[in-house]
């Protein structure tokens, strides 16, 4: 079992339903379907083979599914990259895990301009000038399905952040990523109907796999933010979450928060869910929640 085939059956039970949601427009299960098959053409028309690396360095964009699925399909090994490193340690990341292609945020040109790599740089989400630009790419590309994945090879490469020396491959294969993903989906009782926020860095270990990974398993959607800033994870919470699901998940710093507005929840737990969240998230979901939560929640016990 892998991901890709996960997601693919998924697309045949909810092709029109949402899948993603990026500054306010819907990316439905069946576009991204088709989206990560053009990019697993694109990919494939650089070169890329079952087994090469693909890195991603960007910020919570559709770029980076995209991408991620399309070189799974091919059955390339995703390295994941912190968009917060600078040249010399990305040139560290790129170099160890001998990558073939890097897909990067057009806002990160200045970092990756000064790279000597012998990796194909692409930029995504916006362009940047003197690099390929991976969202037309795309929509100029045949699609192709891949290859079938051998649940034991690897699926990604993610790097730890070399506190004590340089930082340390950590190799995933397609069955830890799924294993993953049920596991959280099961700890936490994600259903189809799950909207997801994903306020953290999608590249990071716990977000990409436990909570994004767990989403896509169960058929969720996922609501991109692009970048972290407690008014404006607030205001997605409220307009692209809230309205329309009956779970809730934000995965914010430092960790995820997850509330479910359903009569079992009390006011005392959620506040207790919430305590990792800033202050002022805190305060927002509070005062949500004390108007909205059903009246036999405990709501008055906070």
């Amino acid at each position: 079992m892998d991901i890709v085939r996960v997601f693919d059956s998924n697309v045949t039970k909810t092709p029109d339903k949402p899948f993603l949601i990026f500054d306010g427009h819907d990316h439905t299960y069946s576009q991204v379907q088709d989206g990560s098959r053009r990019a697993a053409g694109y990919l494939q028309s650089l070169g890329v083979q079952p087994g090469d690396r693909v890195a991603l360095m960007c910020y919570n964009t559709p770029g980076f599914v995209y991408a991620m699925l399309g070189a799974w399909r091919l059955g390339a090994v995703v390295v994941p990259v912190n968009h917060k490193m600078q040249t010399p340690e990305v040139a560290y990341v790129l170099g160890h895990a001998k990558v073939s292609v890097c897909v990067f945020d057009g806002e990160l040109a200045p970092v990756v301009d000064r790279l000597e790599t012998t990796a194909k740089l692409i930029s995504t989400d916006s362009v940047a000038d003197g690099f390929d630009f991976f969202d037309d790419a795309i929509t100029r590309q045949e699609g192709v399905d891949g290859i079938d994945i051998d649940e034991n090879d690897p699926a990604e490469i993610l790097y730890t952040s070399g506190t004590t020396g340089s930082p340390k491959g950590c190799v995933h294969s397609h069955r830890n990523v799924v294993g993953v993903a049920v596991t959280a989906a099961l700890a936490v009782s994600t259903t189809r109907d799950e909207r997801l926020l994903m306020a953290v860095p999608i590249w990071h270990a716990s977000p990409l796999n436990n909570w994004f990974m767990s989403t896509l398993y169960m058929g969720g959607t996922v609501v991109l933010l692009r970048e972290y800033h407690p008014s404006s994870s607030w205001k997605q919470f409220r307009n692209s979450v809230l309205p329309s699901a009956s779970g809730h998940r934000s995965s914010t710093p430092p960790h995820s928060i997850w509330c479910r507005t359903s009569p079992t929840t009390t006011s005392a737990a959620f506040v207790r869910g919430c305590t990792a969240a800033d202050r002022s998230v805190r305060m927002l979901l509070g005062d949500w929640w004390s108007r909205t939560a059903p009246p036999n929640s405990g709501r008055s016990t906070a």
